[in-house]
């Protein structure tokens, strides 16, 4: 039997002849097919060049007498130049042979992906050399199927067998000279040999034909060059403890003696404190690691047992648990390599997540989050978060800690905006938020009492950068106890800071019109209305736009409005306010002098000739244009508004209003017109004055009906 490298050489040889003769053939059917004529003739003589040789092959000799003058009066076909041959009989024998050929790739190809499918059965089972084997016998049915090298390379790699990775993710590059599985397989190869520049390169190539997946190169070139950082760390390490540097050698000895099993937790507590202090540089980190700290703390009995026991531990196992996990966050400290390897030592993971979720001790709550704050920090980091533990896991413990404790360190809530800047994040958040993410929310803002101003401002602005996510905020907006629990802390804080960002993201859930949000509407405006005639502007502001999204939900919204002169108040406070309350107050007096004869009554009685809202019409901002206008069209309904209103320029002014490209100031200004022209003929005598008519008419085909 072959050795395995005399078969890859002869699998190599057997491929470059397959691959030559290849190219060969499709050259020459392009050639025949060109529009140019050289071109074809040059590719016919090529051709006829392919079937001599094939002629040529020897034969056995067969001495039968052939009577050649039986052809003598045959007459051939000869083309210009002397050659003899019958051109359309060759195309056609030609097209003939393309499409058996074609009916045999066929064959082969699907015989072939039997063998594939089956290398991928064994490599999913673990069974690397079977899949070998698959994928071998897949070639040698059909040796330019590019899939079967790079899954073969795959293997290799799981085996050790790096070189034959390697060499079969070659062999895909003359297949398909842009197969981007090759170029990731022989990266990957390159990177287990040491060889980083090497794999770092092979990346890189991915970019210059396929700039598309920059992230995809990003990401395993960052895997490569922290590979040959901590290749290089551990190499310096190696070159201290030979040159006897007494520190390292000090952080191995510790080590050591955490080793000892049955000793009481205030020994290692003790140990684990000494190894902190010593941690002080990335060479002592390496020094852990290399030293096999995790796997010492992680295998350690007592440690084990005090990071898997359910319920209270006592002070002493709550202070090993804490100290191993403010251990871990110092080994993991701007070191990627130990940051990567404690999720996959000792079952770490598993403990980790236990406490995190179900530990009733504030002391390790706070290790865990400390140690994922850290982690937080860096993009690497975060991908190892939400990788090892998950992303819902991590906010729901966040949020629980922020609702159950007093004195909340700023990094929790810091820790989730840091997440939330990961998309990963952000879709296993929506994944998550039936079942539990939004019943956390609902418990945070329902059991909000212990959360100070300074840690519940910033928390309630993350859910509002969830909400911004419009697959998220339709889901939120959805939850009937979420809207409850939002009126409870409009209802119950003072802080002015809460309350103006709790409003902010009520008008950002508002966006949505949910059931929930329809049954709640006229307890959502209850609690508003009050808070319209705070002096901070901002509260105000978003005061009206929260309004200005729910009051047109439900008649009750309106009629508690008009019991409380909303209408008349805003009339009032329009002239002094900042433009952005102006629109969102505009709004919520657009809606109800719409359908409210009290609301339009309020209007009238304290801006009789509507002045205030004539004067509007001249505002530079577009939305308070068409909102006035159609406000006015509203209170125009009124007779006596409308005879007051024939000794102003108001038709004029509506007219000139309609010199715009912006659709909603023609429709509502056509529409206050009309109603204008209907109630009062006077209008109308001015509106043919103005040769207004055409202009009418020209608006009136952006009215939508309804």
């Amino acid at each position: 039997m072959a050795s395995s490298d005399e078969q890859y050489r002869n699998e190599k040889a057997d491929l470059d002849k397959f691959l030559a003769s290849v190219n060969e053939l499709e050259s020459i059917v392009k050639g025949m097919g060109a529009e140019d004529e050289t071109t074809r003739i040059e590719a016919i003589k090529k051709a006829d060049e392919v079937i001599k040789k094939k002629e040529a092959v020897p034969t056995p000799v067969n001495r039968t007498f052939i009577n050649k003058d039986a052809y003598k009066n045959d007459q051939p076909n000869v083309r210009p130049g002397g050659a003899v041959q019958d051109q359309d009989g060759f195309l056609k024998g030609l097209e003939e042979d393309a499409m058996a050929r074609s009916q045999r790739r066929k064959e082969r190809t699907e015989k072939a992906t039997v063998w594939k499918d089956k290398g991928n059965d064994a490599f999913k089972a673990g069974d690397y050399n079977k899949a070998i084997e698959c994928y071998t016998t897949g070639m040698d049915i059909m040796k330019d199927y590019s899939a079967l090298f790079t899954n073969r390379a795959q293997a290799y790699i799981k085996i050790g067998e790096y070189d034959k990775a390697i060499a079969d993710c070659n062999f895909a590059f003359r297949i398909d000279q842009e197969c981007v599985k090759a170029y990731i397989h022989k990266g990957r190869a390159y990177l287990a040999k040491k060889e980083y520049d090497e794999a770092i390169k092979t990346y890189e190539e991915i970019l210059e034909f396929n700039p598309q997946k920059e992230k995809l190169v990003k990401e395993y070139v960052t895997t490569a060059r922290q590979a040959k950082e901590a290749d290089a760390a551990e190499e310096k390490v190696q070159q201290l403890f030979q040159e006897g540097n007494q520190e390292l050698k000090t952080v191995a000895e510790v080590l050591d003696k955490l080793k000892k099993d049955d000793q009481p937790s205030l020994y290692y507590s003790g140990g684990c404190r000494l190894l902190t202090s010593m941690l002080i540089d990335d060479v002592s980190r390496t020094v852990f690691r290399s030293q096999e700290g995790f796997q010492i703390l992680m295998e350690n009995t007592l440690i084990s047992k005090c990071f898997k026991t359910s319920g209270k531990l006592k002070k002493d196992e709550i202070d090993l648990c804490t100290t191993v996990l403010v251990l871990i966050t110092a080994v993991c400290k701007d070191n990627e390599e130990n940051q990567k390897t404690v999720w996959t030592v000792g079952g770490f993971t598993e403990k980790f997540c236990h406490v995190l979720e179900s530990s009733p001790h504030k002391d390790i709550q706070q290790a865990c989050l400390q140690l994922v704050f850290k982690f937080s920090q860096t993009e690497f980091g975060r991908k190892m978060i939400i990788t090892n533990v998950g992303s819902v896991k991590i906010l729901v413990a966040i949020l629980s800690y922020i609702r159950t404790h007093r004195n909340v360190s700023k990094d929790a809530v810091t820790t989730l905006d840091n997440f939330a800047t990961e998309k990963r994040f952000l879709r296993e958040t929506f994944d998550g938020l039936d079942d539990t993410v939004t019943p956390a929310i609902e418990r945070l803002l329902k059991e909000d009492k212990k959360i100070s101003a300074d840690i519940f401002v910033p928390c309630l602005s993350f859910i509002g950068t969830l909400a911004n996510e419009t697959a998220i905020r339709k889901k939120l907006s959805k939850s009937k106890g979420l809207w409850e629990g939002c009126v409870h802390v409009l209802s119950s804080r003072k802080d002015e800071s809460v309350i103006v960002t709790l409003l902010g993201l009520m008008m950002n859930l508002a966006l949505e019109i949910s059931e929930s949000l329809k049954e709640m509407a006229v307890t959502i405006t209850k609690a508003t209305l009050p808070l319209l005639k705070n002096s901070d502007s901002d509260l105000q502001e978003r005061g009206f736009g929260l309004l200005s999204r729910v009051v047109g939900l439900h008649n009750d919204c309106q009629e508690q409005a008009c019991e409380q002169h909303l209408p008349r108040y805003i009339t009032q406070i329009l002239p002094k306010s900042n433009i952005g309350c102006q629109r969102h107050a505009l709004k919520c007096l657009t809606i109800l002098t719409q359908s409210n004869k009290t609301a339009r009554q309020q209007v009238i009685e304290n801006d009789k000739d509507l002045s205030l809202l004539r004067e509007l019409l001249g505002n530079d901002d577009n939305i308070i244009v068409a909102n006035t206008a159609l406000c006015i069209g509203h209170c125009s309904e009124d007779p006596i508004v409308s005879s007051t209103l024939v000794q102003t320029d108001i038709i004029k002014q509506l007219l000139a209003k309609t010199d715009t490209v912006q659709s909603a100031i023609k429709e509502n200004c056509a529409i206050a017109v009309a109603k204008l022209v209907t109630t009062d003929k006077r209008h109308l005598a001015r509106l043919h004055d103005l040769h207004g008519m055409d202009i009418l008419h020209s608006c009136m085909k952006h009215v939508k009906l309804s």
